[in-house]
């Protein structure tokens, strides 16, 4: 298994136009977490804090990072990951 962060995985986000597939740009890894977090689309940003969650320490302090965000909708889906995740461990 790969654990490095900045790789790429099955559920990273890819950029790009279909009528160019070969010009799209993975953005893999926490990278790719963090680029998506800092968005200002609701829906990509709360993907993203779920997805941060696939890496490990990394994904969790992104996560952990959102209770300080200005939004009060994203520092609660944080709240709500930190719980589902404690209630997992």
């Amino acid at each position: 298994m790969n654990n490095n962060p900045d790789k790429p995985r099955e559920f990273d986000a890819v950029l790009g136009g279909e009528t160019h597939p070969a010009s799209r740009v993975v953005l893999g890894g926490i990278a790719g977490v963090k680029n998506r977090l800092k968005s200002g689309i609701f829906e990509v940003q709360t993907t993203a804090l779920s997805d941060a969650l696939n890496y490990g320490d990394a994904g969790l302090d992104l996560v952990i990072d959102a209770l300080q965000d200005d939004s009060h909708e994203i520092q609660q889906i944080a709240v709500e990951l930190l719980q589902e995740t404690e209630g997992n461990a």
